[in-house]
């Protein structure tokens, strides 16, 4: 496709007009209406991997039902009236045009060239990685005699950094710290919490409108800052540095993300705590045991897995070997704050009981 243009005519006359002009790795769009007085007049331009993309979606509209015409209902007062004309690549021209009803595709048609044309930066593809940093300063002031030259330089004090990249799936927390404590970092590779947490940005970002880049002014000195970088498959991240202390947009962002990334922690550390206890080592735990409805509980420790209420196990009693079956009254103890023996001393469970055992004496 080298062209296209659609352009549509109220029953009032105006008469909005949509151009799409499409050469080598480039792809220029404009909307004009007429008559010019009106606002909103707009032009944009793709490149690269956001012009591919939009062409093959133009490409997939099926034009050749467009070629029949179909039944057109009586004109009615508000009825619009269209005509789409595109050029091919050899430069041959195939027009169409009608009015109500309107052809299939003719919205998602429309819907494509009004978001071609007014996408912030010419980003047709959606952003795939988005840096959120909160950077706190230091002053380091200079003794009163050396003159009025007050401030020596601005130093970093804390900088908290989320990194959502979704392309290559990785969730990256990192924390800096002025000397001499220690950065460090955490980084989570869940691709199904890595797909949710990037929505949730998304729709925290779109809150913010069209994205523009912005700086701020050095010479205010603030002493935090907030930047967002939003990362695109194709051409330059789009970046806003503004003062975190008076902007209240980018500070509701801010705590919107740390709430989502908090939850994200959450259920990654509960699903690893449960993957470590149907799949990794055991850990030593409590557990009480009763014998025979008696009226006293045994706290014993074990790494039995998957232990419930109601089981019967083998234990230790004594110090001559003796073994005795016990029922498991609570699978899970809380490490009491002061052992009713030293730690070391509480006996360990041997296992489950078998009720094939003759010796059986829970029966």
């Amino acid at each position: 496709m080298r062209a296209l243009r659609l352009a549509l005519t109220d029953f009032l006359g105006t008469r909005e007009v949509y151009q799409v002009v499409c050469r080598d790795n480039l792809v220029n769009i404009d909307y004009i209406v007429d008559p010019t007085t009106l606002e909103g007049a707009a032009e944009n331009e793709l490149t690269g991997a956001d012009a591919a993309a939009f062409i093959a979606k133009l490409s997939a509209l099926d034009f050749n039902a467009w070629r029949k015409p179909s039944a057109e209902k009586s004109p009615m007062l508000a009825d619009t009236r269209w005509e789409l004309t595109i050029t091919d690549d050899g430069g041959q021209k195939d027009r169409y045009e009608g009015g109500q009803p309107l052809p299939e595709n003719f919205e998602t048609l429309l819907s494509l060239l009004k978001y071609a044309v007014t996408v912030p930066g010419g980003h047709f593809l959606p952003a795939t990685a988005w840096q959120l940093d909160y950077v706190r300063f230091g002053t380091i002031q200079l003794p009163k005699f050396d003159g009025p030259g007050r401030f020596l330089n601005r130093q970093l004090r804390y900088r908290r950094t989320y990194l959502i990249d979704a392309l290559n799936n990785q969730v990256v927390l990192k924390t800096a710290y002025a000397e001499p404590l220690s950065d460090h970092d955490v980084v989570y590779h869940d691709p199904e919490l890595v797909a949710s947490l990037a929505k949730k940005v998304t729709d925290a970002v779109a809150g913010l409108g069209d994205l523009t880049a912005i700086t701020v002014d050095p010479a205010q000195r603030p002493r935090a800052i907030l930047v967002l970088t939003v990362k695109y498959p194709h051409g330059e991240p789009t970046q806003l540095q503004v003062n975190a202390e008076t902007d209240l947009k980018m500070k509701k962002l801010w705590q919107t993300v740390t709430a989502a990334i908090q939850n994200f922690r959450r259920i990654g550390e509960r699903r690893d705590l449960q993957e470590a206890y149907q799949l990794g080592p055991q850990l030593m735990h409590y557990i009480k045991v009763n014998f025979r409805q008696g009226s006293k509980d045994y706290l014993y420790k074990t790494d039995l897995p998957g232990l419930q209420e109601g089981d019967v196990v083998i234990v230790p009693v004594g110090n001559e070997g003796r073994t005795l079956h016990g029922e498991v009254v609570d699978a899970q103890v809380m490490p009491p704050i002061h052992f009713p023996v030293h730690p070391d001393k509480i006996k360990q469970v041997i296992g489950l009981a078998d009720w094939d055992d003759e010796d059986d004496d829970w029966v």
